[in-house]
């Protein structure tokens, strides 16, 4: 079930959904390192971003809320179906061997066209609510990453959830190091993941 158009800044009645926020990484994993790591980045991003979902109405389940645990890939879409939830968005930071790489990226499971509609909506939508011409380097399917089709995506298909995974930008360089860390930039992604979730339309 999902998403082409948002319909309302805020949920009516009926409306409001349960979202996953799923910070990669975590525990004894650090992720990317480049003056922060991902791990804890994408933590604090998380944070930021659930200030906006709560005051529209949402409810919001963590995969995982501190760092002193990192749940198994197939553990995280367990997690958030057993909460009951009708969305799941994975956090990640990027990284590359030299620093001129940037930009946002959204990953779908290849072969739903709910969870691309899903990913291409979420960046025009965070571009939107974050402004400072913000880089996208585009939605893809998981088939496409470097590291295999990405087993979280796939643990949310078991469950019927649409899961999108997004690389809010690249650590190795410091503009987007620093877009990260503002947190006007997390409060942006929560407004833009809400507004997703207002957009429901049948999708595959």
């Amino acid at each position: 079930p999902f998403y082409c158009r948002a319909r309302s800044t805020r949920p009516q009645p009926g409306d409001e959904m349960i979202i996953c926020l799923d910070p990669g990484h975590g525990g004894r994993d650090p992720g990317a390192c480049s003056l922060v790591c991902e791990r804890d980045l994408v933590l604090m991003i998380a944070r930021r971003a659930k200030e906006p979902l709560v005051a529209a109405g949402h409810s919001v389940v963590w995969t995982r809320s501190d760092n002193q645990r990192c749940p198994g890939i197939n553990q995280r879409p367990k997690i958030a179906a057993r909460a009951g939830a009708g969305l799941f968005v994975s956090i990640h930071a990027n990284a590359a061997s030299g620093r001129g790489a940037s930009g946002v990226e959204a990953w779908y499971r290849a072969g739903s066209s709910g969870d691309e509609l899903l990913a291409r909506r979420l960046l025009a939508l965070l571009a939107r609510e974050y402004g400072r011409n913000l880089k996208l380097r585009g939605a893809f399917p998981d088939t496409l990453n470097r590291h295999g089709s990405l087993g979280v995506l796939r643990g949310c298909r078991r469950f019927g959830m649409p899961a999108v995974l997004l690389e809010c930008g690249f650590l190795t360089n410091a503009g987007d190091r620093a877009t990260m860390l503002d947190p006007a930039f997390g409060l942006a992604l929560g407004r833009a993941i809400g507004a997703v979730a207002l957009a429901r339309t049948p999708a595959a």
